[in-house]
């Protein structure tokens, strides 16, 4: 689905924030892609709601991160993957703590 509508979506603005934890950094935002106990002031993350009104046909979303410094073309595919950019097997891995999509990595 190129365009899909989420509603009842809330979200939140600062601007600032402490420290300088997001000034090394050039980004528009946070999308909220994090488990809902981590979202600010008990506001349902944007996924959860694309979940939860079917607006996805999986349960998963995937990135796709350009190789080349000012290179364009990279993108998130919300409820599927996109095989255009990958070849071979998935190794799906299981999140070892359910905060930041933690995984463990032993090789």
């Amino acid at each position: 689905v190129a365009y899909a509508a989420v509603t009842q979506q809330e979200f939140g603005l600062t601007e600032t924030e402490p420290g300088n934890a997001f000034s090394a950094y050039q980004m528009d935002g946070i999308l909220g892609l994090a488990y809902p106990d981590l979202a600010a002031s008990g506001i349902t993350p944007f996924f959860d709601n694309m979940m939860s009104q079917n607006l996805v046909e999986q349960d998963l979303f995937a990135f796709y991160l350009t190789r080349e410094s000012g290179e364009s073309g990279s993108e998130v595919v919300f409820g599927g993957i996109d095989p255009y950019h990958y070849t071979g097997e998935i190794n799906w891995v299981p999140v070892s703590r359910q905060d930041y999509w933690q995984i463990s990595v032993d090789r």
